[in-house]
């Protein structure tokens, strides 16, 4: 048996509606009982929270700064080994 699901959200940015596959079992249960996943869309990455009937209760967009290489990943964990 699957546990992919199907949510539709709209991302804001892009100003269009997508059909977003989810596999829910591939996800840690939430304390407060809602999953976030996210979609990149580029230049963004759209961030969707649903509850445990896959509705949607809230969305954030956020930019992409630039490429997640190697060296960008080592330099965030040392910042934060540090701290």
């Amino acid at each position: 048996m699957t546990s992919n699901k199907t949510i539709r959200v709209r991302c804001k940015r892009c100003d269009k509606w997508y059909t977003e596959e989810v596999d829910i079992d591939a996800f840690e249960p939430s304390q407060v009982g809602v999953l976030s996943v996210a979609f990149d869309h580029g230049d963004h990455v759209l961030t969707v929270f649903i509850d445990e009937n896959l509705n949607v209760r809230g969305e954030t967009l956020a930019d992409k700064v630039g490429n997640d290489d190697e060296s960008s990943r080592k330099r965030v964990l040392e910042y934060f080994d540090r701290y």
